[in-house]
């Protein structure tokens, strides 16, 4: 996918990999080996929202996606109704002429602990939290229309299960379940994830519940995608099937991922 489908630019998007995963994943779906997508990172749902998109017809894949974000929750729950909709729209309208492009007005504005100042912040203001680029500051005067995104159809076109938990809970939901493909992308064990830094008790469950628990033991297909580092091969040396480099837009940042897996342990 070349453009987003999101209607925030979102850090860890994995819009520029999921060609590749789908290649791998194509043939379980249309041998109707698999019955549901699970993200339980789901994040911008960018791997779930291409896997529909190429198989729109097909109503047995039910898509299983959770984040324990509560604002990209509430954005599913507003982008279901017309008429909330329209109502947030409305204030971030109002917001973005009382911002009238002034920096400080701006700050104030993504401080607000609410839905509308979370999504000003990232829909103009990218990642860089220390930084107001003028030049982006021309975007204040665009319609806000959440229905132009793909991710409008998605939502409301999709069999979707959006759940708001832990993701290892729903990792154990669904890992013994033989119709269940697992996407899984958790906050990285090392670096930062900007929206996860506050949550450390979160991004270590999953990793020691993967120690522990071994992938090849579980019933359910299973992609791991991990940024590449030395523990992540300590732990996952006999599983990883590929790896591949990474460049973050409107950053510097390049890293590699691995692509890590179960399927060559199920018959």
């Amino acid at each position: 996918m070349k453009q987003n489908h999101f209607y925030i630019p979102y850090l860890g998007n994995k819009r520029n990999e999921v060609v590749n995963l789908y290649n791998k994943i194509e043939k379980y779906i249309l041998n109707d080996e698999v019955n549901y997508i699970v993200e339980p990172f789901c994040g911008s749902c960018s791997i779930s929202y291409y896997i529909w998109l190429k198989n729109k017809d097909n109503n047995k894949i039910t898509y299983i996606l959770n984040d324990n974000n509560k604002y990209l929750y509430e954005m599913y729950l507003i982008l279901k109704d017309d008429n909330k909709i329209k109502e947030f729209e409305n204030i971030i309208k109002e917001k973005i002429i009382y911002i009238n492009k002034e920096k400080e007005k701006y700050k104030n504005v993504c401080k607000e602990e609410n839905i509308y100042g979370w999504f000003i912040k990232h829909k103009y203001y990218y990642i860089h939290p220390s930084l107001f680029p003028s030049k982006r500051l021309c975007m204040f005067d665009n319609e806000i229309n959440l229905k132009k995104y793909p991710i409008y159809e998605f939502f409301n076109k999709a069999n979707i299960k959006y759940n708001l938990d832990d993701g290892l809970n729903i990792y154990k939901k669904y890992k013994d379940n033989i119709k269940a493909f697992i996407i899984l992308d958790p906050p990285y064990i090392i670096s930062c994830n900007i929206d996860y830094e506050n949550q450390i008790d979160m991004k270590k469950n999953i990793y020691d519940y993967l120690y522990f628990n071994k992938i090849d033991n579980e019933k359910a297909k299973i992609y791991l995608i991990l940024e590449d580092n030395f523990i992540i091969r300590i732990l996952f040396n006999d599983n990883i099937i590929n790896s591949y480099d990474k460049k973050y837009a409107k950053t510097q940042k390049k890293t590699n991922h691995l692509l890590i897996s179960n399927i060559k342990y199920i018959n």
